[in-house]
């Protein structure tokens, strides 16, 4: 049977309404500790469980975040929902997740909103003006330390003998500034957004290896994998320098062809997402943004590179 505020209001022999404003944390009340304490240890006693809905209804908030998602059987996206859950935890909100499987996160997004979260986290760049609450996503924080991880990974391919390198990435702009941010003419850069089918990127894999740059940068593990093999069965004769994108260890990060890396805490950005998530619902105001989350350039000559070869996939 349901235990109501009445019955612990009986219990700890107290009025209805002050037990009603001692669980809801009304505003500018004041409770005698010794009153408080009996209201405490009749919840305790009969094991009350106050109802999200009902609490919903009463502030207006339901008290849970939500999290938009690419499909969970990757083994990426599963472990950044497992840290998103945890995060969300510790700022004291339950966490719903919404799957895409496809590149759009939009009806992921939409239906999350439809069920009346009181802000959504984005593990990529999404925005819309229609949503009716706040969102937050990866583009929101600062590019400033990758630019300069990047300048530090074109310096080490000119030590290199590089004269030029391809960039590759999937559907975010910041990439595409990253990659402008180095273009010169004494060190032209071309980049490419990738399609995702994997037979449409194996096709502009063989393509960039007609062209032959002398650097490759690929923003994920799984391309450079592919562009591996490929070069491996159908271009032996041709070896780029390929750098990539590090968010993450495992045992991926063992292929001899990856010569650096510009490593990047997953853990920490989302711990500052959802942080500044939360201020912004709490506050009412304006998107605060998380601080600029720090990068480096790590080469494969750096002994710390070794630490990123694991036998067992996690977020760094």
């Amino acid at each position: 049977m349901r235990v109501t505020l009445k019955d612990i209001a009986k219990k700890a022999n107290v009025n209805f309404t002050l037990v009603s404003k001692y669980i809801n944390k009304t505003p500018g009340v004041s409770i005698r500790a010794e009153t408080r304490q009996r209201i405490e240890d009749a919840i305790r006693e009969l094991n009350h469980r106050p109802i999200a809905a009902a609490r919903a209804l009463r502030s207006g908030k339901s008290n849970t975040l939500g999290l938009a998602v690419y499909n969970l059987t990757n083994e990426y996206f599963a472990h950044y929902a497992d840290a998103a859950i945890r995060e969300t935890e510790k700022c004291g909100y339950k966490l719903l997740i919404s799957v895409s499987r496809d590149k759009s996160l939009e009806s992921a997004v939409a239906s999350l909103d439809s069920n009346q979260v009181d802000g959504i986290i984005c593990c990529d760049n999404f925005n819309s003006p229609q949503l009716t609450c706040p969102i937050i996503s990866e583009q929101a924080y600062s590019v400033d330390s990758m630019k300069e991880s990047m300048r530090q990974a074109v310096n080490y391919l000119k030590r290199k003998h590089c004269r030029n390198m391809t960039g590759i990435y999937f559907g975010s702009p910041l990439w595409a500034e990253m990659f402008d941010s180095v273009n010169t003419p004494a060190f032209p850069v071309e980049s490419y957004d990738f399609p995702v089918p994997m037979d449409q990127r194996a096709d502009r894999l063989r393509k960039i290896c007609r062209e032959r740059p002398d650097a490759v940068f690929l923003a994920g593990w799984v391309t450079v994998n592919l562009f591996s093999s490929i070069l491996d069965r159908e271009f032996p004769d041709y070896d780029p320098v390929i750098l990539t994108w590090a968010n993450c260890k495992g045992p991926f990060m063992k292929n001899p062809r990856i010569k650096g890396v510009i490593l990047t805490s997953t853990l920490l950005l989302i711990k500052e997402l959802i942080t500044a998530l939360t201020m912004q619902i709490r506050q009412s105001g304006d998107v605060v943004y998380p601080h600029c989350i720090p990068s480096r350039f790590l080469p494969r000559e750096d002994p710390d590179f070794i630490t990123l070869e694991a036998d067992t996939f996690s977020l760094t």
